[in-house]
């Protein structure tokens, strides 16, 4: 897709989710990942949970063992759980957040919080 996320870096910013310091987002695919990683300009460390495993080149699992996980897809909730129920627990619903173009709102990403990861 060819939309701007600045609306996703814009809630992390207003939410102060850049200061956590046992924080990483994941995200549905490896696709979404990255356009994630980019909308963030690098501020966390993004993973990718679909069965793509280009992100182990980028990410270290066990570094992050225990850490808490802000999971973004577009997908619906029980997607979601089916995407990290083997890697966290207690998934829940943070926002749904519009993104924007020209002021008009062109797709939701849902915004999930995840506890103690583990690889």
């Amino acid at each position: 897709d060819g939309y701007d996320y600045t609306d996703l870096y814009n809630y992390f910013k207003q939410n102060n989710l850049f200061n956590q310091s046992n924080l990483f987002v994941g995200a549905a695919n490896w696709l979404l990942a990255g356009k994630i990683d980019w909308a963030l300009k690098g501020r966390l460390p993004v993973r990718s949970f679909a069965e793509q495993r280009n992100y182990k080149y980028y990410f270290d699992d066990k570094k992050y063992i225990g850490y808490n996980l802000i999971f973004i897809t577009r997908d619906n909730k029980n997607k979601a759980i089916l995407d990290t129920k083997n890697n966290c627990s207690d998934l829940r619903l943070l926002d749904n957040l519009n993104i924007t173009r020209n002021g008009q709102n062109e797709l939701v990403l849902h915004l999930y919080t995840c506890k103690n990861f583990t690889p």
